[in-house]
């Protein structure tokens, strides 16, 4: 029996010269015929990839009794409103939400004090700490290195609070444990018609309230 790759391209070179003897057969009547659809066959060569995304085809479920969330996670598309409402939230209750410092590369601005605006650290420390799986998400801008650290996640849980954090959805597969425990709320936008309402009334306010 040949290789899997070999039987894959046996099938595909028969499905094309069918497709060609389909297309010979009806070339008098091309104004009638309906545009064939093509679709995304899967590949022998891509099997590892869907290997590496850890697809999750069906998860138990069980309702737990009411418990404290020490993570609150907001997800939504860029814009949509993720750090106003992180914002407010902080400012409300201090005492109750805070949002960890991230780490940085760059080098510290005027009136920027170390571990209240930014943790700052050189580049080869913290691509240690990222080789040692200590950070969240990490990422590059204007050739500084910006990232949110597990640790800082977890003073936040040590001094009672509950962190607000507004990441990407991959986040989440390091987030979903009992120690982090996290309540995850996803922000929609806004219909049109709702957003063109807002923009023409004089006066448009926005309530949070942390129950």
């Amino acid at each position: 029996m040949g290789s899997p790759e070999l039987q894959e391209w046996r099938s595909a070179n028969k499905w094309n010269e069918n497709s060609r003897g389909q297309d010979s057969v009806h070339c008098g009547s091309w104004f009638t015929r309906k545009k064939r659809q093509v679709r995304d066959k899967y590949r022998i060569k891509h099997a590892a990839i869907y290997d590496q995304l850890d697809l999750v085809t069906y998860e138990e479920v069980v309702r737990l009794p009411q418990f404290r969330r020490r993570t609150l996670v907001l997800l939504g598309a860029h814009g949509v409103g993720r750090r106003h409402i992180k914002n407010c939230l902080i400012q409300s209750a201090p005492d109750r939400f805070a949002y960890p410092v991230p780490h940085t590369t760059r080098a510290p601005r005027k009136d920027e004090v170390n571990g209240k605006n930014y943790y700052f650290v050189t580049h080869d420390e913290m691509m240690r700490d990222i080789a040692s799986n200590e950070y969240l998400e990490y990422g590059t801008h204007e050739d500084a290195m910006y990232g949110t650290k597990l640790d800082t996640i977890r003073q936040i849980h040590a001094a009672g609070l509950i962190a607000i954090l507004d990441v990407e959805p991959q986040a989440l597969k390091v987030l979903r444990t009992a120690e982090f425990a996290p309540l995850v709320v996803c922000i929609a936008a806004p219909a049109l018609r709702d957003m063109t309402n807002e923009q023409n009334s004089p006066n448009v306010s926005f309530n949070l309230r942390a129950n």
